[in-house]
């Protein structure tokens, strides 16, 4: 059977307009991902290196980072502003690790380097004991050592998640408090590259389990930190180990080949009293056939897990049962969830808290880059459903839900189906989300969330209750001002009362809306009710009746021309109130003639009297990894000229290129009436190498 292998890149044509093209090859056999290749591994300081700025997260506080507190360093919930942003500068075969705020380094005071000593910044001056040491664990995070006592390394006191937790030094023990993931921050990816490397559960050399058990792997190396699983009765011996107390704690697992489960009911690895506290690396293989089917608690591959990273790794099956439910993990207390790809569908269901990835992320957790690709079902009479996590007070960014989430009850979301005091940054949800006859609070990011911060996120899924209210194309209900932040709903909306096409209810600012909303009352192109201003907010016009269901707006109704044009991109980024809010400006970004409407990660717009233009253009590739590249890629300026050639991976062959350009097309309004579009042209080039001009 023959595999479509596809590649895209933004570039432009003679016609001075800037074009995505998508390359597509063929090969005679099916195309399996290239498992051995790190760099498909989630690990942005190995990715970026000491150019970028970096949020510094660990372990035991996913929704966490180190804070320059002033007289220390400390823990403190995630907020984004100067003094949670740190850069690195090498100096032999260490670094100094840099706030943004004020310029200082991360200092031992008066050299004293004993467990139990609170870290602080102070003036560079090149002393050993401001030189750190970064030791890989094999998971994408690091372990920070001490140049003075390579022994002592960063370490969260107390192992606990608390605002103004210290960070000490302390002797290593490579646990979860120790462990800390250098996260990017100032460069915004393109959409093409959020969610996981992989994209697939294809695999080769499978290893199929019979139902045996293998402890081997284990006894034969108890005493090394690195662990080796090379077969599917050894993998279930993991699960085996924890569920008799062996939690891993310290310990980092690595998958060295593909599993398949073969339908077998599987146990999942930690439940109540036996959470797993360890790092499993799955280094790109999968796991397929993963059946775990029942009604008790915390299901999924992994049940309860406390600790460390679950990393690179692809999932397929199906899971069902009562509380807590997930097709990766039942609930993540805390720890890392980084490169999942998932095709786990979710069914039947009967209680709260399901998701296609996690079932809960407590404050604790961290969801990053992660892919949901199955279906999350539920006719039970129970809240939060969600694409990514049934419900989360961690942070989950660069996530992707391409499934529908459908339930019957109150609170489902693209993403989450409810929240507290979660951060979601840069999601995008292309499901639809569905509520039944009884569901409110539906969302295509979030279905009810009453704190936290909603950032940078895109919903194209359509989102619908079949008479209920709050439904939002974002957020269906949000309770507090102004954090639902430069976010872009260009789905569907419709349900009964307090329906958004941003929020049901709540008050976003920086945000566009493009989808058609209608519903009863109280329905608005913005938000359904505002109680507010929703100011710097944007939607095409006709897109509904009225830019705010109740309450004032101070939104504004653009055309399809001007959102093409780049002006309603630049608009959403003037100014730095976003900063107010979040602590990143505003990240908009639009190839103008490419893309139809703003985006993330790829040019910015600026203004030259009343004309809106690019001073670069960003040439940017979109493969699926494994199955080729793209060369020629890159910024390039007007009138330069740009040659692309696909390179297909062994096996695969061209096929072709797709080019596409902005154009007016037209919709269905709210009232029925046809009304321009922002829409996409595609052209098609058979030629392995093509010659564009910008």
């Amino acid at each position: 059977m023959k595999k479509r292998i596809i590649a895209s890149v933004l570039a432009l044509v003679m016609a001075l307009l800037c074009l995505p093209f998508t390359a597509f090859a063929e090969g005679d056999a099916q195309k399996t991902q290239n498992t051995s290749d790190a760099s498909y591994e989630l690990d942005d300081f190995a990715r970026y290196g000491t150019s970028e700025e970096y949020a510094i997260v660990p372990c035991n506080a996913g929704s966490s980072c180190v804070d320059d507190g002033g007289t220390g360093i400390q823990l403190w919930k995630t907020h984004r502003r100067s003094n949670q942003i740190w850069t690195l500068g090498k100096v032999g075969d260490y670094y100094y690790i840099k706030s943004k705020a004020n310029g200082r380094v991360v200092d031992v005071p008066n050299s004293k380097a004993e467990s139990g000593q609170q870290l602080q910044t102070y003036d560079y001056h090149g002393g050993n004991n401001q030189l750190w040491r970064l030791e890989s664990m094999g998971d994408g995070t690091y372990c920070i050592h001490s140049k003075l006592n390579d022994s002592l390394v960063w370490n969260v006191r107390g192992d606990v998640w608390d605002n103004g937790a210290a960070i000490q030094l302390y002797r290593m023990n490579g646990e979860a408090n120790e462990r800390f993931r250098l996260i990017h921050t100032s460069t915004v990816e393109p959409m093409s590259e959020w969610g996981s490397s992989r994209q697939d559960c294809n695999g080769s050399d499978w290893s199929v389990w019979d139902g045996s058990c293998n402890y081997d792997w284990y006894y034969n190396h108890r005493n090394e930190t690195d662990l080796y699983i090379n077969s599917a009765a050894e993998f279930f011996g993991l699960a085996s180990f924890v569920a008799n107390g062996y939690e891993m704690l310290g310990k980092t697992i690595h998958l060295t080949r593909d599993i398949n489960l073969a339908g077998i009911q599987w146990t999942p690895i930690g439940f109540y009293g036996h959470w797993f506290r360890g790092s499993f690396n799955g280094h790109n293989h999968a796991i397929i056939g993963l059946s775990c089917i029942g009604s008790a608690d915390y299901q999924g591959l992994f049940g309860m897990v406390a600790g460390g990273t679950i990393c690179n790794l692809a999932v397929k099956g199906t899971v069902s049962g009562d509380d807590h439910v997930g097709g990766i993990v039942g609930i993540l207390q805390y720890g890392h969830l980084c490169n999942i790809y998932s095709e786990v569908t979710i069914n039947n269901c009967s209680d709260v808290r399901e998701g296609g990835i996690c079932g809960a992320v407590a404050y604790g957790g961290l969801v990053d880059h992660c892919t949901q690709n199955a279906t999350v079902n539920s006719t039970d009479a129970d809240k939060y459903r969600g694409g990514i996590a049934g419900y989360s007070d961690g942070m989950i960014r660069y996530s992707v839900n391409n499934a529908n989430v459908n339930h019957s009850w109150d609170c489902g979301g693209g993403i989450a189906g409810g929240s507290g005091s979660g951060i979601f940054e840069y999601c995008a949800n292309h499901g639809t989300v569905s509520g039944g006859t009884s569901s409110e609070y539906i969302g295509g990011i979030v279905g009810d969330m009453n704190g936290g911060i909603i950032f940078g996120c895109y919903n194209d899924g359509t989102v619908r209750t079949s008479n209920n209210d709050y439904v939002g194309g974002i957020a269906g209900r949000k309770v507090g001002d102004w954090n639902v932040i430069c976010c872009i709903n260009d789905g569907r909306v419709y349900g009964d009362d307090y329906i958004g096409g941003i929020c049901g209810e709540g008050r976003p600012i920086k945000c566009l809306n493009t989808g058609v909303v209608t519903g009863d009352d109280q329905v608005g192109a913005i938000s359904g009710n505002a109680k507010s201003d929703t100011p710097w907010c944007y939607a095409l016009a006709y897109s509904a009746a009225n830019l705010s269901g109740k309450e004032g707006s101070r939104a504004e109704w653009v055309t399809a021309t001007e959102i093409m044009s780049g002006r309603i991109c630049y608009e959403l980024n003037l100014d730095d109130v976003t900063k107010d809010y979040y602590g990143i400006t505003a990240p908009l970004t639009q190839n103008i003639g490419s893309d139809p409407m703003p985006t993330f990660g790829s040019s910015g717009v600026t203004k030259n009297g009343s004309t809106y233009s690019n001073g670069e253009f960003c040439i940017t590739a979109e493969v699926d990894r494994g199955y080729g590249s793209v060369d020629g890629a890159g910024s390039f300026k007007p009138g330069e000229k740009v040659t692309l050639t696909a390179k297909p991976a062994a096996g695969c062959v061209f096929d072709r290129f797709e080019v596409k350009t902005a154009e007016t097309g037209s919709m269905n309004a709210w009232n029925g009436s046809q009304v321009d579009y922002p829409n996409v042209k595609v052209t098609t080039y058979k030629e392995e190498t093509i010659d564009l001009t910008i």
